[in-house]
C-alpha cells in the first residue's frame, strides 16, 4: 500500500515551450488547475528548453512548434527525446 500512496501523490511534471509569454501564461493557467500537474519550467527558445529538459527531466512538454527560426532545432530536440523514452503526440 505504500507504494500506492507514493504514485498518487506524485505530481506529473509538465515543460512549456512558448515564445509568446500571454501563451505561455495561459498554458500554466489552465496545466495547474488540473489536479496532479505541475509545471517545472517554462522555455521561450532551444537553448533553454534543453537545459530545463536536462534539469527537470519532465514527464510532458507542451512545445509551440512555429517558434520562430527554431523548427529545426525542436526537431533536434525531438529526436533527443525520443531517445530518452519520450513519446511525441502530434495533435
Amino acid at each position: 500500500m505504500q507504494i500506492a500512496r507514493r504514485v498518487e501523490a506524485e505530481m506529473i511534471k509538465v515543460c512549456i515551450i512558448e515564445d509568446e509569454p500571454e501563451i505561455c501564461k495561459l498554458l500554466r493557467l489552465i496545466i495547474e488547475k488540473q489536479d496532479g500537474f505541475q509545471v517545472v519550467s517554462e522555455s521561450e527558445n532551444f537553448a533553454q528548453a534543453v537545459s530545463d529538459f536536462s534539469r527537470y527531466r519532465p514527464d510532458v512538454a507542451f512545445v509551440d512548434i512555429d517558434l520562430n527560426l527554431l523548427r529545426l532545432y525542436l526537431l533536434m530536440l525531438f529526436d533527443l527525446l525520443q531517445m530518452l523514452y519520450f513519446h511525441i503526440l502530434d495533435l
